[in-house]
């Protein structure tokens, strides 16, 4: 269920802006980076495996995979497996099934597919995959200056 009204800025918009203000900052669990792949959990299907390896490799690159969220890209991983197997059994088989009676019904595949894919999609949508759950995610912010930084801080003094 979603929360009524605006949607929250991140406090570094809100700095650029002038409206920051520090009692009104949510502060969050500080988890350590992830600066290596990790190994895959003993839980996850071969293609799973696969999926984790390439997820966790994108997710580092992009300093957003950490102790707190790892186990969140095996679940990811797993769902996406499970949506392209179904999809490749659906291609076999099709999406209409004829029963042992004669009914045609619907391939009970459909669901697990679909199904796979919602819980891919919640999971991804916590890593910014997609393009309105990116602009929500916070972006790892740059430690060092450079010379621009120092001449708008001149600019900014006189």
């Amino acid at each position: 269920m979603s929360k009524g009204g605006r949607p929250g800025l991140p406090a570094s918009q809100k700095q650029l802006q002038g409206t920051f203000r520090a009692d009104r900052v949510r502060s969050g669990i500080d988890y350590e980076l992830i600066t290596e792949i990790p190994k895959p959990e003993t839980w996850l299907t071969t293609g799973g495996k696969k999926y984790f390896r390439n997820f966790c490799a994108l997710f580092i690159h992009h300093k957003i995979l950490s102790v707190g969220n790892v186990q969140e890209v095996a679940i990811m991983s797993e769902a996406w497996d499970k949506y392209i197997e179904s999809c490749k059994k659906l291609k076999k088989e099709g999406t209409v099934i004829t029963t042992s009676k004669g009914f045609k019904m619907m391939n009970p595949l459909v669901t697990v597919r679909n199904q796979a894919l919602k819980d891919f999609r919640e999971r991804a949508a916590m890593f910014g995959m997609d393009p309105v759950s990116n602009q929500k995610i916070s972006k790892h912010v740059r430690q060092d200056d450079d010379p621009f930084d120092e001449l708008l801080r001149k600019y900014d003094q006189g």
